[in-house]
């Protein structure tokens, strides 16, 4: 019914040459912004529901219930429309004769539909059948037009059953798997032959004609989206069911750049970095570097409403030349609702991971150059070279941090980091040609600005197994020592 009406109004805009959308545009509203004559209405005979979002446009109030029920108010607050999407309507709100006429004629149907007109009634009934009636309740018109046709009772299949009264939220990148959508038919239906359809589901979502399952991730843009579900057997269609889905933005929390240190599970020291930037859509492309090698990969997170987290679906594998690929399980790549990254990859032989990540920020508290020395953090043992190479250090003005350096065994050292608004860094290169080796951790500028405070920085220099130079010219094991920046 209402298709047919704006259909109506559209060919009138046309006939007195007024532009169909002038008054086409809604405007979401409070729902406290509603007339108290509609407010009254909703609260008598809907006392269970609340109003989940309300629209204004030139001449009518639509009004969305959680229950699944919309409502058309005019501007004075009366009932125009009332639209149960496919579910049964309170008697209260259906004129005494037309409940009558109804209950006598159509036993096992019920209205799920009624708009009131200048002649007087039209409605909906399961069957999809519709009927007319005059302002007393009388019916008018042919009985049983508009829907299935022929006389009452003519058998049409099973309609499909939504087994919720409220609508359903998702978000951008959810994920829905069987069952999720609780949509269902008999199994005597099933047995006959009976198809499911679907109209107006969010982008990403696919439904099983044979089981009605619905899966799929939600790529669709927030909104609201009124779903329309029905059974086919052969050429005969079922009633209507509706669901209102509601489809919440990707967490805002969780967008943005971010990098975390990759820690050996054998040795905790870092093997590798990712940097990972995750859009409004979900979508995320990142940098993840495992010792010598950066790899480019990409994906889309899956989230859950209500929950400010979201992890990869589905496995990832980074296939690398004459070496065992870099797997990253599904599930094990992630944001919490923190915004902390937390990643494993493995790698055949070792299983890395980082979990102590940063937020990269333009905002910068400290811009320039300055040169201080790496130095080694006392250990209790051989002392080793002493003093190390003296190293430089600047900040950009988009908070981007390089440091140069030659290690004591002549290894050269060139590293670059994006910063987080704090002042924190997360470095790693290997400058050797030798797998193992790096110069990896995190550094955080001090209070006292410019320079890097020795008690709270972190880094790891690695020199790879085997490696023949001038600081050790007959080569020998890895050799590791925390190492830190000072004046």
């Amino acid at each position: 019914m209402k298709t047919k009406l704006a259909i109506l109004l559209l060919a009138a805009a046309a006939c007195i040459g007024t532009p169909a959308t002038a008054s086409a545009r809604d405007i979401i509203i409070p729902a406290d912004s509603l007339p108290q004559a509609a407010r009254n209405f909703i609260a008598t005979h809907f006392p269970g529901a609340a109003i989940f979002r309300a629209e204004r446009d030139d001449d009518s109030y639509d009004v969305y219930l959680n229950n699944n029920i919309e409502i058309e108010f005019t501007l004075a607050g009366e009932w125009d429309n009332i639209d149960g999407n496919g579910r049964a309507l309170p008697d209260s709100v259906i004129p005494a004769g037309i409940l009558a006429y109804v209950r006598a004629n159509y036993p096992s149907a019920f209205v799920v539909e009624i708009d009131r007109e200048r002649s007087g009634y039209e409605i909906e009934l399961s069957d999809r059948r519709e009927l007319k009636f005059d302002k007393n309740g009388a019916p008018s018109g042919k009985p049983g037009s508009g829907g299935s046709g022929g006389k009452p009772g003519t058998p049409v299949p099973s309609a499909p059953v939504i087994s919720t009264d409220d609508a359903l939220t998702l978000n951008v990148g959810s994920m829905v798997g069987p069952g999720h959508i609780p949509l269902s038919v008999s199994s005597e239906a099933i047995a006959a032959g009976a198809r499911f359809h679907a109209k107006g589901l969010p982008k990403g979502l696919k439904l099983d004609p044979h089981t009605g399952q619905i899966t799929g991730q939600v790529t669709a843009k927030p909104g609201l989206y009124t779903v329309s579900f029905w059974t086919k057997q052969r050429s005969v269609k079922s009633a209507e069911s509706r669901l209102v889905i509601a489809v919440n933005p990707f967490p805002v929390a969780l967008t943005g750049t971010r990098e975390v240190l990759i820690e050996s599970a054998a040795t905790s020291v870092p093997v590798g970095k990712l940097v990972l930037t995750v859009n409004a859509k979900g979508s995320w492309t990142g940098k993840l570097t495992r010792d010598r090698k950066t790899h480019s990969i990409r994906g889309t997170f899956a989230s859950v409403a209500g929950d400010d987290s979201a992890s990869n679906p589905l496995p990832l594998v980074i296939r690398r030349s004459r070496m065992a690929p870099l797997v990253i399980e599904a599930g094990d790549l992630g944001i919490d609702s923190d915004g902390e990254i937390s990643v494993v990859v493995h790698d055949g032989s070792d299983i890395a991971s980082g979990d102590d990540s940063l937020v990269v920020s333009s905002v910068r508290t400290w811009t320039g150059s300055y040169t201080p020395s790496l130095v080694l953090v006392p250990d209790g043992t051989e002392a080793g070279p002493d003093p190390l190479a003296s190293t430089r250090v600047k900040i950009s003005v988009k908070n981007r941090l390089t440091l140069k350096s030659t290690l004591p065994d002549g290894a050269r050292v060139s590293a670059s980091a994006s910063g987080s608004a704090t002042g924190r860094y997360a470095v790693f290169v290997n400058p050797y040609k030798a797998e193992g080796g790096c110069l990896a951790g995190n550094l955080q500028l001090a209070a006292d600005l410019p320079r890097f405070d020795p008690d709270v920085n972190e880094l790891v220099w690695q020199r790879p197994a085997a490696q023949k130079d001038k600081y050790a010219p007959q080569g020998g094991e890895a050799w590791t020592r925390e190492v830190a920046l000072a004046d």
